[in-house]
């Protein structure tokens, strides 16, 4: 089973400068190793967070993981 979790990292853009932005990674809950991971999606961590509970409460398959990003990405 996959568990979606907060990832926080600073990043940095050309006109912004650095800023902390938040990712969310998969990782295998019985070998705790990281399967997947999608940085710099979110500046807000409550956010990435709520993102993070909807993938668990609903059981993302890792399948989905990465349109479903690049749909929420579209959508901001």
């Amino acid at each position: 089973m996959i568990i979606y979790e907060v990832s926080e990292e600073e990043s940095r853009n050309d006109e912004i400068g650095s800023y902390t932005s938040y990712g969310i990674t998969a990782v295998d809950n019985k070998t705790n190793e990281t399967v997947m991971k999608i940085s710099d999606v979110f500046t807000d961590k409550r956010t990435a967070e709520s993102y993070a509970v909807l993938f668990n409460e609903e059981g993302l398959d890792i399948i989905h993981f990465k349109n479903v990003i690049d749909e929420i990405i579209q959508l901001c």
